[in-house]
């Protein structure tokens, strides 16, 4: 299903700041759009088909956007069906293929109705965001771009504000503070996801931080700034917005009730130069005179009623100020014993808050002391089971400690006779060992003397080696020697081996 959400603000109000951020969040505006110029260099967001049809529209109606006395109502039925099938066909042109469009022109707060019907027909679900703005700097804004008066763009406030309050209350609907859309955009966006279900990327809420510059509003006037004499109609008006009081429906009747009888009041300039006219006419066409004498007369009589009229008013403004004042006293009451339900509210959330924390720490303290009761007696059930089996194998020991006494008995005597025997052996191997002793003692002195002897043989042998040493040179000499004299002998000797 499709969505429209309808911008309803008054000109210069932040409409077009706002419809830049649902641009940024997703939203269609649609392919024919209205440029961008030096009073809106950041662009309108405005379609130009439906710009073209709401000027249609008021033209052929003899009005204009500034006039704070046009009321759709006055168009003929046959008129507005036609305008509302123009309107299904724009919508249908430049929206066919989108599920989240936006419609944005603040003439829509009094032409609403037109559009409304289309997107019925169409089966488009409507919401609404009424942006608005304090009305002296509106006023501020149009004087210098229109060089209109302050009364003229107050009246023109109020016309638009009221007309878009009224006309789109069956919808759900955000009313956003232009000053919050710049300083506070984060909780704007928010609003306007949770009203329209779109939804913001990190880099859509960075453009939109961007775009959302706080220099292109130029006025800044503080929305207490009303002195007694401005009419009380405004001041009503501007204490709803200041405490955002837009829940309320008969306060807003209350207030369009009473601003329209006074727009139609002031309007009696309006009928005194028509008179001026038909009195022209009479003296042109003399058989005018006696017509123009009963339209005088009628005249005359309308001017006395609403003398009567305004005679009524000003007791009424007397009435309605004495109301002000007890409504303030009672709003005064109301916003005090509000502080209070609040703060009794807040302590009694703190104390339930409180109260559930401590409710949550017993539960779980139960259910711990749950799980250590389980813990225990499922350990109290080990134990007796290990006594259990302790007794039973106590039990079997009792029965098997008589047997044990007789096996230590029997196992003492004859420890007690191998010990005796032991004690032979020992005695034994005692004297044994004395006999090793001596024996290893009698051949550690024969080692000792053959030592002695061996160290003996060894010194003669070594002089033996000596002499046979001397006797080899010798004869190794002799040998060699040339001799016959001294060779003699040993020729002898060899003779004597040889023989």
């Amino acid at each position: 299903m499709k969505h429209c959400v309808f911008v309803l603000g008054m000109h210069r109000s932040g409409t077009s700041a706002l419809s830049g951020v649902l641009n940024l969040m997703g939203s269609d505006f649609g392919s024919n759009l209205m440029s961008a110029d030096e009073g809106n260099p950041k662009g309108y967001f405005e379609n130009n088909l439906v710009y073209d049809l709401n000027k249609k529209i008021l033209k052929e109606n003899n009005s204009h956007w500034d006039d704070y006395t046009f009321r759709i109502e006055g168009i003929d039925n046959s008129r507005l069906e036609h305008y509302i099938t123009e309107a299904k066909n724009i919508i249908n042109n430049e929206f066919g293929h989108t599920e989240n469009l936006v419609i944005k022109d603040p003439r829509n707060c009094m032409l609403f109705p037109v559009w409304e019907k289309a997107c019925l027909e169409l089966e488009i679900n409507i919401k609404v965001i009424l942006p608005y703005r304090n009305p002296y700097e509106v006023a501020l804004s149009l004087s210098k771009r229109n060089n209109f008066s302050e009364e003229k763009s107050i009246l023109l406030w109020c016309h638009h504000l009221l007309s878009a309050e009224y006309y789109s209350r069956e919808y759900k609907r955000r009313f956003t503070f232009f000053n919050d859309l710049l300083n506070d955009s984060t909780t704007i966006i928010q609003e306007i996801e949770n009203l329209t279900g779109l939804k913001s990327t990190e880099n859509n809420l960075k453009k939109i931080k961007i775009f959302l510059d706080k220099k292109i509003k130029h006025n800044n006037v503080s929305l207490d700034r009303f002195t007694s004499e401005v009419p009380v109609v405004i001041k009503r008006i501007v204490q709803l917005i200041r405490k955002r009081m837009f829940d309320d429906p008969t306060l807003f009747d209350d207030i369009r009730l009473e601003f329209y009888l006074l727009l139609d009041l002031f309007k009696n300039k309006e009928i005194k130069q028509l008179n001026a006219k038909i009195k022209q006419l009479n003296a042109q066409d003399p058989k005018t005179v006696e017509l123009a004498k009963e339209r005088v007369s009628s005249l005359q009589q309308i001017k006395d009623l609403r003398t009567q009229f305004l005679n009524l008013n000003i007791e009424n403004k007397r009435q309605l100020e004495l109301r002000d004042q007890e409504i303030i006293g009672l709003e005064t009451d109301r916003d005090d014993l509000s502080n209070q339900l609040n703060k009794t509210i807040q302590e009694f959330q703190i104390k339930k808050k409180e109260q559930e924390t401590t409710a949550k720490e017993l539960e779980l303290k139960q259910d711990k002391h749950r799980n250590n009761i389980k813990l225990k007696n499922k350990q109290l059930e080990e134990v007796k089971n290990e006594l259990r089996n302790n007794i039973d194998q106590l039990i079997t020991i009792r029965k098997s400690n008589k047997q044990l006494v007789l096996t230590q008995t029997k196992l003492k005597n004859e420890v007690s006779e191998k010990e005796n025997v032991l004690s032979r052996i020992n005695a034994v191997h005692q004297e044994k060992i004395i006999d090793q002793n001596k024996t290893i003692e009698q051949l550690f002195k024969s080692q000792s003397k053959l030592y002695l002897d061996l160290k003996n043989k060894e010194n003669e042998i070594n002089k033996l080696n000596t002499r046979m040493t001397e006797i080899i040179t010798d004869f190794i000499a002799i040998k060699e020697s040339k001799s016959w004299k001294i060779t003699k002998p040993i020729r002898l000797l060899i003779k004597i081996f040889r023989t």
